[in-house]
């Protein structure tokens, strides 16, 4: 998506030193309301179109379609703003446009659109608001999609809709564009998770002589998930090279109290493992940790390779299952990755699933992804299947329920809840939370290998 360009003098004098605008009296409107000399431009100039009400059912539609005012900058569209309330219809479009079905430039089109029936429950001057800043701020598209032609809110008796102009219909391949257009403009105007918005054509429009043409697409949890698996199915598997290095495996090692790495290996603290040392089973956590700046994590600090669009933002740990192919006792020949091989990660897409809580109805995405690592000489090792639930942004003014803590166990129902089994105590106090951050860069990550090398070796008592 593209930002808004940076601030400019509105009004550049000669470029004599006696008429130059010194830097001193630069002043925008956040200084001064009414005598500011410097504006922010919008990427394109956009018209604001108004609808009269109708006298009678003779008029034509182009003597009650008037143009208002035409901008390209950011304080003259909230000049145009706060002079207006919806009322009526109005129609955003970029210069050029007419909010018309046979414009050269709308022909072809489409358009998303919700109607709102109890028009009691919502600020429609607000929803306008923000369809209005979405359009002009460029963010409901990416950059060269080249699809957002304007946005459109109509004010009927028992209801309100508010509408997005498209170019295409999504023929020749750019089906996947307007569905992710669809989702951030369902975000955007702020509709239920099972409520649905829909798009239709205008030449379907046009046949049906009706704004209310059939929907040819639908921007729902299932319309999103569909165009992950279309973004993500055909996308060739990532790979990610890394030395096995034996300090970090040192570390780690040291950070999950475990001294040594196999019976008899050298104490941890006293040498590092030596060339050629087996990583034990999950261990490889500890390597090919994400490497993004934080501008590239998704909102909620996770790295993004496999995220979805729009609003399905906070990603949680769903579970997964981790296999050692080369480590087969049945082969003559083992395959484990050791300490000094250049390791290879390739990383596909496995699936995409819409899923529902039943106490809430709230919907989520669980998506698959599939890790193999190979050795220096391409031999499989490891298989780790991972699964990641995706949910919606939580709502800040919505209050968080917290789960009651379970009451703890005395020493005695833990010996007798443990009896028969291996196990080893793990107390995660401050210290070794940090440690396992520092010396992984994810937490979750080495969270799960705690679990993982509990389960492998034995049951785990936290």
């Amino acid at each position: 998506m593209t930002e808004v360009a940076v601030a400019q003098p509105a009004h550049p004098g000669p470029s004599s030193d006696e008429n130059t605008t010194s830097v001193d009296e630069i002043k925008t409107v956040f200084h001064d309301v009414n005598n500011f000399n410097v504006t922010h431009p919008l990427l394109n100039t956009w018209s604001l179109w108004f609808t009269k009400p109708p006298s009678s059912k003779g008029d034509n539609w182009n003597d009650l379609l008037k143009e208002v005012v035409t901008f390209d900058t950011v304080e003259e569209f909230w000049g145009v703003y706060v002079n207006l309330a919806v009322k009526s219809d109005y129609h955003l479009f970029k210069k050029g446009v007419k909010p018309e079905w046979e414009d050269p430039q709308n022909k072809h089109g489409g358009k998303w659109s919700y109607s709102y029936k109890d028009k009691k429950l919502i600020n429609i001057d607000e929803l306008w608001l923000h369809a209005q800043l979405a359009a002009i701020g460029e963010t409901l598209e990416d950059e060269g999609d080249n699809e957002v032609m304007g946005v459109v809110v109509n004010v009927r008796k028992g209801f309100y809709r508010i509408g997005l102009w498209t170019r295409t219909t999504g023929k020749a391949g750019g089906k996947d564009a307007l569905m992710k257009i669809g989702a951030r403009f369902k975000e955007v105007l702020q509709v239920g998770n099972n409520d649905v918005i829909e798009f239709s054509g205008h030449t379907d429009a046009a046949h049906a002589g009706s704004t209310r043409a059939k929907a040819k697409y639908t921007a729902d949890v299932q319309t999103i998930a569909e165009a992950f698996i279309s973004k993500f199915a055909s996308r060739k598997p990532s790979v990610r090279k890394q030395l096995i290095d034996a300090n970090q495996l040192r570390i780690f090692s040291l950070t999950l109290h475990r001294p040594y790495l196999w019976p008899g290996s050298p104490h941890l603290e006293e040498l590092e493992p030596v060339e050629g040392t087996p990583v034990p089973a999950a261990y490889h956590w500890a390597y090919f940790n994400p490497v993004q700046l934080q501008q590239n994590l998704s909102s909620d600090g996770t790295y993004s390779s496999f995220n979805p669009d729009s609003r399905f933002t906070r990603r949680m740990w769903a579970g997964g299952s981790i296999s050692w192919p080369g480590a087969n006792p049945s082969q003559k020949q083992q395959h484990h990755l050791k300490v000094g091989d250049m390791a290879t990660e390739i990383t596909s897409f496995l699936n995409c699933e819409v899923k529902t809580i039943r106490k809430t109805g709230e919907s989520m995405l669980v998506i698959g992804v599939r890790k193999e690592l190979r050795d220096s000489k391409d031999n499989l090792c490891v298989i780790d299947n991972r699964s990641w639930l995706f949910r919606e942004a939580h709502d800040p003014s919505v209050p968080v329920s917290v789960a009651k803590k379970p009451a703890e166990l005395s020493t005695s129902e833990l010996n007798e809840r443990d009896k028969g089994k291996a196990v080893r105590e793990i107390n995660r106090d401050e210290v070794q939370l940090f440690r396992k951050w520092k010396g992984t860069g994810m937490w979750l990550c080495t969270d799960r290998s705690v679990f993982w090398h509990s389960w492998i070796f034995g049951g785990m008592r936290t």
